[in-house]
């Protein structure tokens, strides 16, 4: 079993003891009762008789298209209309812009106070402090500042480290190979 279901398994016993309530397998008779899809047991009738007053409609339907010798249900869109015509998307541009209008700007925006969502994180904020047993505080103290201080921000690297001997004596070395034998060496591998 790998280590995070292993984990869940050792946590449903806390969590059932948090919330105060014991966790049962869907596999069980009871919730196989209980969650049972109800809606399968009903034997739907997926083509039931027309409602008479549709029935009316297109008989009416019918004695007009015959008394006027035409169809009408050549009137009815079947399909989406198109974004652009064959001229291209000229339809739909966006108006230039009136430069002598303006956009009302600096207008008093009311103030309704906090709004309930944040407010009930704030009410829930003790309740799970009780639950967890550990007191939230904010990141902003200076106890936190320096718990989370990011310690590499601390060291004085050097991108520019002075070469190893070794290196310096392989560099020199080619450049005097490479001036006594004519030939400069092409030290790009991936090509």
């Amino acid at each position: 079993m790998d280590r995070t279901t292993a984990g869940d398994l050792e946590n449903i016993p806390v969590a059932e003891g948090i919330v105060g309530h014991k966790w049962t397998s869907m596999g069980t008779d009871f919730n196989k009762e209980k969650f049972k899809n109800r809606a399968k047991d009903v034997d739907y009738n997926f083509a039931p008789a027309l409602d008479g007053d549709m029935i009316d409609s297109q008989a009416n339907l019918k004695a007009t298209e015959q008394r006027f010798g035409r169809s009408y249900s050549a009137l009815v869109q079947l399909e989406s209309d198109p974004i652009c015509s064959s001229a291209g998307c000229e339809q739909y541009l966006h108006p230039k812009p009136d430069k002598s209008k303006d956009w009302p700007k600096n207008y008093p925006v009311p103030n309704f106070g906090m709004d309930r969502t944040t407010a009930g994180d704030l009410e829930n904020i003790p309740v799970a402090e009780g639950i967890v047993g550990h007191k939230w505080t904010s990141m902003g103290t200076d106890f936190n500042k320096e718990k989370f201080k990011n310690r590499a921000k601390d060291v004085d690297y050097n991108f520019a480290p002075a070469l190893d001997p070794d290196m310096v004596d392989s560099a020199n070395n080619l450049k005097n190979a490479e001036e006594t034998l004519g030939h400069v060496y092409d030290m790009n591998i991936a090509k």
